[in-house]
């Protein structure tokens, strides 16, 4: 029998597994393998035509996770693989825009925030596709991101609320990272061609200014290292006294940033270092050095675990 897996066993792999993470899991799996053999191409290119053909009231169900699920098989942006022809890349975008202008007749059809968060890896492996192709689709990939730059303006500094980083507010981290990150991917194309800088910069200057001004950049710094280095100091302390008093350094709630606002932190000061001067103000330095400070903190804080898990545990 041969070893050789036809296009119709793989994607059914991929299509008919249990559950839906499972079938992101394997398509990353196969991905970073960067072997992109031809059904890979071809599961990439029937997924994007799928996206043409779904109703505005399965958007939530249906195209989330047919978003998902290009993401999952998009290739490494540092390879040579193309990931889509570029007429596909444009209908893409077509029908992400189709879902938006939707009316539908029942309030819990509406599109979620949650597909706007999935198309922003899409645009972001769109963008270099498309930076050569004009058209109305830049301008609804800009309406997008603003639109989710603008809800992350409710991402605040860390509350004392289990549910919160639990809930909606880590989707929104999530969000903001996405939209981060996409902010990268163009700031670095535009330097190159012409044409998407003509669309880029009649909205770069508010999207530059609404990631200046994320709450998520000049949060304050955690206790947390002030409190472990000095229980540290306290030689001869057992190891199970020790990992008592950092439980209580570092307990369930907030104190210590989490990773996605971590993340956040770290790609809003890789936008900000390269804002124009016309855009930086006091604030804007205070904010900078404190998210910078708290960066710092976190890396010798994982420095001092790593210590003494060695010499104490």
């Amino acid at each position: 029998m041969s070893a050789a897996v036809t296009f119709g066993e793989f994607k059914g792999l991929i299509e008919f597994c249990l559950a839906p993470q499972t079938s992101l899991t394997i398509t990353s799996a196969v991905v970073d393998t960067n072997a992109e053999p031809p059904r890979l191409d071809r599961y990439r290119n029937e997924l994007a035509a799928a996206l043409l053909g779904i109703k505005p009231a399965n958007v939530n169900s249906e195209g989330l996770l047919t978003l998902r699920k290009l993401n999952a098989a998009a290739p490494d942006p540092e390879s040579d693989v193309a990931f889509l022809p570029s007429v596909r890349a444009v209908n893409a975008v077509k029908a992400c825009q189709a879902w938006v202008l939707a009316e539908v007749e029942d309030e819990d059809d509406e599109m979620s925030e949650d597909v706007e968060s999935a198309m922003l890896p899409i645009f972001g492996h769109l963008a270099p596709i498309l930076q050569g192709v004009p058209g109305a689709h830049w301008e609804f990939v800009f309406d997008v991101l603003e639109g989710v730059l603008e809800r992350a303006k409710s991402v605040k500094k860390e509350e004392n609320d289990d549910n919160q980083e639990e809930g909606g507010k880590t989707e929104d981290l999530v969000a903001l990272a996405r939209a981060l990150r996409l902010v990268s991917v163009l700031e670095d194309l535009v330097q190159t061609n012409k044409s998407l800088r003509a669309d880029w910069e009649p909205r770069r200057t508010n999207i530059l200014v609404m990631i200046r001004d994320l709450a998520v950049l000049g949060e304050g710094e955690s206790p947390f290292l002030g409190e472990l280095l000095n229980r540290v100091g306290l030689w001869g302390i057992s190891s199970s006294l020790l990992s008592d008093q950092l439980a209580e350094s570092c307990p369930e709630s907030n104190q210590v940033p989490s990773a996605p606002r971590s993340a956040c932190r770290e790609l809003v000061l890789s936008v900000v270092r390269n804002l124009p001067p016309s855009l930086m103000d006091k604030d804007t330095l205070g904010k900078v050095s404190a998210a910078i400070n708290v960066l710092i903190r976190m890396m010798l804080t994982a420095a001092c675990f790593s210590v003494v898990y060695r010499w104490f545990i």
